[in-house]
Order: structure tokens, then C-alpha cells, then sequence
């Protein structure tokens, strides 16, 4: 005689406890590299939404200007150049760095001598700033990355 095990009609009540939920105020495992070099949690967030982003074929991270390397006077340093048709530059402010009315004031003479002076002739967009605040979860960097690519982000005050 050969039995079959049925199993019961009965259900069984659901339950979460084997579920994982993620909470916005859980840290996605960062690298903190992106191209191979260092780069801060914003950056690296804004670097993965444009990965992801169907209209973006590329992009340049932490590209110098005016000088052969970086950290030599005069030297100016480009956040991102993505490449969405046109060239789109973007550079992510800390605060900490970017935070003053001097440090705005000079953010906004570079971005002037870098895009009169490399970025223009390339038919580059005119330079985008973006507050690290606004970056702090991969939603809000790819929402922000949105707004890049439909050309709504222009300088910090933009984005809010």
C-alpha cells in the first residue's frame, strides 16, 4: 500500500519575521571609490543613480583642469561630466567645504573660469551644484539625478 502525505487545507497565518524590511535609515554598503578613486558617500550614491540611468552612456569623476594634476595651484577639479548627449558637469558641495559665503563666492569664479575656459567649447551645460544633503539615500540621489538630466538643477539653491 502506498501512502500520500497531503498537505493541510489549513492555512497558515502570515507573518513578517522572516522578512527583511529596509529602512531608509540603514546605510547601503558604500565603497567609497568610484572609478577607482576616493569619493565620498554623495558622489559615490550620485555615480550608482547615473549607472542606472538609461540616458546616461558615461561620465568622467574627479577630472582636473587648467593644470597636469590635481592639488597644484590654479589646478580646478570637476565633480562629474556626465555624458547625457550633451555634456552635463556636476559637482557635489560639502559642507563642510562649500558652507560660506567666500567658499560660495569662489566655488562660482571657478565654475566661471572652468566652463568659459574647457567646457563651452565642448557644448557642455552650464555647471550644476548639488548640496551632499540633498544625497544622503540612493532614492534621493537618483530623484536629484532625474532633475540633472531634465536640466531643473542649475546651482545649490536649485535643488529643494
Amino acid at each position: 500500500m502506498i501512502y500520500l502525505l497531503v498537505p493541510s487545507r489549513q492555512t497558515q497565518p502570515q507573518t513578517d519575521i522572516n522578512r527583511i524590511r529596509r529602512d531608509h535609515a540603514e546605510e547601503e554598503a558604500l565603497t567609497g571609490m568610484v572609478h577607482g578613486m576616493d569619493a565620498s558617500a554623495p558622489e559615490e550614491r550620485i555615480a550608482r543613480a547615473a549607472d542606472k540611468h538609461p540616458s546616461c552612456t558615461g561620465y568622467e569623476f574627479r577630472r582636473v583642469y587648467n593644470r597636469p594634476q590635481r592639488n597644484m595651484p590654479g589646478a580646478i577639479e570637476l565633480d562629474f561630466l556626465f555624458h547625457i548627449g550633451i555634456p552635463h558637469p556636476v559637482q557635489v558641495d560639502e559642507e563642510y567645504f562649500h558652507s560660506g559665503a567666500v567658499a560660495r563666492a569662489a566655488d562660482r569664479q571657478r565654475d566661471r573660469i572652468l566652463y568659459e575656459n574647457f567646457l563651452r567649447y565642448k557644448g557642455s551645460r552650464l555647471i550644476s551644484r548639488v548640496r551632499a544633503d540633498f544625497l544622503e539615500t540612493q532614492e534621493q540621489a537618483d530623484n536629484v539625478f532625474e532633475q540633472i538630466v531634465a536640466g531643473r538643477i542649475f546651482s545649490i539653491d536649485d535643488v529643494a
